[in-house]
C-alpha cells in the first residue's frame, strides 16, 4: 500500500503485547527500501518505534533502521522531513501523556460535571506509562538529524534546540544541560544567517502556540535560557583573562549570533506578544472573567427553571406527607422511619431527574452551551499565551548579563501587565505571575543587591497611573500609554530604592547606572520630583 497505513495504527504502536510490533522495523525497512519513506505516517511509524517507552527491543531495532535510513537516504531533504514528525510525535505523545495524568487528578464532582451519566474509570497506570517519553532518546535521534542535515534551515535549528531540551530543567551544572548547551553552540554558528528565522521559532513554540504540550513549552523555556546563558559566555571574557582582552571581546566579540539572537530578535518579539495580549486582556468583561472560572461543559448563567420547579415540587410533597401524618410528634416510631425512607426514595428519584434533565437541554441551552464553550475556549488561549509569554521573559533573564541588557526592551510591555485595573486582574494566576516576572527584571538590576528587588518592583508599579478598559467610542489600539504619576506621601518602597542608588554611587563601584539599569529606574525618579 502506497499510503502507508498498515504502518502507523495508534493501537499498533501503542500495545507492547501486540505480536506485528517487534515486527515494524523490519516493515519499516521494507518501505524504506521501496521509497515509501516519504510518506508521513511510515516517518512516524519508525519514530513511534524509536520512542517506545515500554519495549527496549522495539526501541534499538527502531534506531538501527533509522540511521539505515539517514546513511542510504537523501541528506538535503530527507532529515528535515523526519525531525518534522519528530517534532509531531514528540508533542502529541506528551499532549496524551498529560491527559492521562490530569484525568486522574480530577475529583469525583469533576469528573461528573464532565459527564454526568458516563463515568469512565481513571486511566491505569500502565496505560499512563505506555504514554511516557523516554527523553533521551529523543534528544539522541534529534541529535543524530542534525548530523545528517547539510542545510542550516532556520526553522529546523529551532526545533532542534527544542527537542534537544525535552526533560531538561535548565538548571546550571548538570552534564545534560553542558551537553545542550554546546549543541546549541555548534546549531547557532551553522544557521548564522538563518537565526531570525530560529529565534521566531523558538519564540513561537514558546508563547504563540498554546495548543503545544506543557512538556514541549518547558523545553522551549530550557532552550531560550540555556542559550541565553550561552551568548553570555562568548560575549564576556573569562575570569583569568587580563583587562586588555575583556575589552578587546566586549567590543568584537568572537560569536556575537547568540548575542543578538537574546538581546535584540527575542526581546523584540516577546514585548510585542506581551503588548498584544495585554491589549486583549484589557477588553475582557466580568462576564468572560465568571465564564472562564466557571466549569467545562455546564451551563453557565441563570439556573433552569426546572430545577426550581423540582425543589418546589419536592418541599409541597415533603408538606403534604408531613401534614397526612398529623405532624412529627403524632406518628409512632414504625411510622416516622417508614416515612423517612419514602421520603428519602423520593429525593433520590428527583435528583435522579435533575441530573436527567442536564443531558436534555433544550435547544436555546444547547446553543448558548456550544456558544460558551467556544468562547471559554479563546479565554483559555489567551491567558495560556499570556502567562506562556511571561515564563519566556524569565527565562530569559535567567542570566544576569542578558537580563539587564533586556530591561529597556521588555520592561515597559512588563510594567503594562502589572498596572492593568479591568476584571481580568480577579484570574489570580495572571497577577502571581506578572508580579513574578517584575520581579525576575527587577534583579537583573545588578547595581543594586538582590533583596531590593521587591521595593523596586513596588516602587515602579507605583509610579504610573493605572491603565484602565477602553470605553466604547475610543479607538482600539495595540500601544497602551505608560503616564508617570506622582508617588504617595509614604512610599517605603522608592525610598529603599533611592537610597540605594545614592549608595551604589556614593562608594565608587561606577559611580554611574548602567544604561539599562538607569532607563528601567527612570520612573521612580521622575515620580518622585
Amino acid at each position: 500500500s502506497k499510503s502507508g497505513s498498515f504502518v502507523y495504527d495508534a493501537v499498533l504502536i501503542q500495545h507492547t503485547e501486540d505480536p506485528v510490533l517487534p515486527f515494524l522495523p523490519s516493515l519499516l525497512t521494507y518501505a524504506v527500501t521501496n521509497g515509501l519513506i516519504s510518506c508521513e505516517k511510515v516517518r512516524k511509524a519508525l519514530l513511534s518505534c524509536v520512542l517506545h517507552s515500554t519495549n527496549p527491543t522495539t526501541r534499538s531495532a527502531g534506531m538501527k533502521c533509522l540511521t539505515r535510513i539517514l546513511k542510504y537516504g537523501d541528506a538535503t531533504t530527507l532529515p528535515q522531513s523526519l525531525l518534522t514528525a519528530l517534532f509531531t510525535v514528540v508533542d502529541a505523545r506528551c499532549q496524551q501523556h498529560e491527559n492521562h495524568v490530569s484525568s486522574q487528578q480530577l475529583t469525583k464532582a469533576q469528573r461528573e460535571a464532565y459527564e454526568p451519566t458516563n463515568l469512565t474509570p481513571p486511566t491505569s497506570t500502565a496505560a499512563v506509562r505506555m504514554t511516557t517519553l523516554p527523553y533521551n532518546c529523543v534528544r539522541d535521534v534529534a541529535v543524530q538529524l542534525s548530523r545528517c542535515s547539510r542545510t542550516g534551515d532556520g526553522v529546523n535549528v529551532g526545533k532542534l534546540l527544542v527537542l534537544t531540551h525535552v526533560g531538561l530543567s535548565g538548571s546550571t551544572g548538570g552534564k545534560q544541560s553542558q551537553s545542550a548547551q554546546s549543541f546549541a553552540a555548534a546549531q547557532i554558528s551553522n544557521a548564522a544567517s538563518d537565526s531570525i528565522d530560529a529565534t521566531a521559532t523558538l519564540a513561537k513554540i514558546a508563547v504563540q502556540e498554546p495548543a503545544t504540550s506543557h512538556a514541549v513549552h518547558r523545553a522551549a523555556l530550557s532552550a531560550i535560557s540555556n542559550v541565553a546563558k550561552l551568548a553570555a559566555s562568548q560575549m564576556f571574557a573569562e575570569e583569568d583573562e587580563d583587562e586588555e582582552e575583556k575589552e578587546e571581546e566586549k567590543e568584537e566579540p568572537s560569536d556575537p549570533v547568540a548575542w543578538t539572537m537574546v538581546v535584540d530578535t527575542l526581546p523584540t518579539l516577546l514585548s510585542q506578544s506581551l503588548q498584544t495580549y495585554t491589549t486583549e486582556l484589557l477588553t475582557l468583561s466580568e462576564h468572560d472573567v465568571d465564564l472562564y472560572k466557571s466549569p467545562p461543559g455546564v451551563l453557565f448563567g441563570a439556573p433552569v427553571e426546572k430545577s426550581n420547579n423540582t425543589n418546589v415540587a419536592v418541599k409541597k410533597n415533603i408538606k403534604k406527607q408531613t401534614n397526612s401524618r398529623g405532624g412529627f410528634g403524632s406518628t409512632s416510631a414504625y411510622e416516622e422511619e417508614e416515612w423517612e425512607r419514602q421520603i428519602k426514595a423520593e429525593l433520590a428519584k428527583k435528583k435522579a431527574a435533575a441530573s436527567t434533565t442536564v443531558e436534555a437541554m433544550s435547544p436555546e441551552d444547547e446553543k448558548r452551551l456550544a456558544a460558551q464553550t467556544t468562547r471559554r475556549s479563546e479565554l483559555q488561549t489567551l491567558i495560556t499565551s499570556f502567562l506562556r509569554t511571561l515564563e519566556a521573559v524569565e527565562a530569559l533573564c535567567a542570566d544576569l548579563e542578558v537580563g539587564n541588557a533586556c530591561l529597556a526592551q521588555l520592561g515597559p510591555s512588563v510594567l503594562t501587565a502589572n498596572i492593568l485595573q479591568c476584571p481580568a486582574v480577579h484570574i489570580p494566576t495572571l497577577v502571581r505571575r506578572s508580579t513574578h516576572t517584575l520581579f525576575t527584571l527587577a534583579q537583573c538590576v545588578y547595581e543594586l543587591d538582590e533583596e531590593y528587588s521587591h521595593p523596586v518592583a513596588r516602587a515602579l508599579v507605583q509610579s504610573y497611573h493605572p491603565i484602565l478598559p477602553p470605553t466604547d467610542d475610543a479607538s482600539s489600539t495595540t500601544s497602551l500609554p505608560l503616564v508617570i504619576a506622582p508617588l504617595p506621601t509614604t512610599c517605603p518602597a522608592a525610598v529603599a530604592t533611592i537610597s540605594e542608588i545614592d549608595e551604589y554611587t556614593e562608594e565608587g563601584y561606577a559611580h554611574t547606572l548602567s544604561t539599562s539599569s538607569f532607563h528601567f529606574l527612570l520612573p521612580i525618579l521622575r515620580a518622585s520630583l
